[in-house]
């Protein structure tokens, strides 16, 4: 009778430890599938006549070029180390260093183009013509700022 709560337990056991590995291949998989057909769309879009010349079409185009980036760099790498047991980070360095740089900076230029879209977008639903002139010229110098301090931080900083 022993035997076969052991063989019970043993059996529950490995199917423990195997389910973060089984959770990482499958739903990472699925992640990046929905991932790169949502970047994929919204490029297209935002690249499209009709959005081509408007500012939150640009910023929202390069915000899914960086998702992009994030989904077929950093969420691959995931996978393939923590679901296919592919020693990676540990075997080259140099991929260890990027894959950590691509994480910050994935994160932090989708976020911003996002955020940059949304600013803009309230900007332009101001009345007053001139005051938005002034503003833009303003969000675009804080833009460049922010964008070259941020890549500075984390770029310098992260692959050092």
């Amino acid at each position: 009778m022993s035997t076969s709560i052991d063989n019970i337990s043993s059996n529950v056991s490995y199917s423990l430890q195997i389910a973060p590995s089984e959770l990482n291949i499958y739903f990472g998989i699925f992640l990046w599938v929905i991932g790169n057909i949502g970047c994929i769309g919204n490029m297209m879009v935002f690249s499209s006549r009709k959005f081509r010349n408007q500012a939150y079409a640009i910023y929202l185009f390069w915000g899914a070029v960086a998702d992009f980036h994030y989904f077929n760099f950093v969420l691959i790498t995931r996978v393939l180390q923590n679901g296919f047991r592919i020693p990676l980070m540990t075997r080259y360095l140099v991929l260890c260093k990027l894959r950590e740089f691509s994480t910050i900076w994935g994160n932090v230029v989708g976020f911003s183009f996002f955020a940059f879209a949304i600013i803009d977008r309230l900007l332009s639903a101001q009345r007053q013509n001139s005051k938005f002139e002034m503003n833009r010229n303003f969000v675009d110098y804080i833009t460049k700022e922010f964008i070259l301090f941020k890549s500075i931080d984390n770029g310098v900083i992260g692959l050092l």
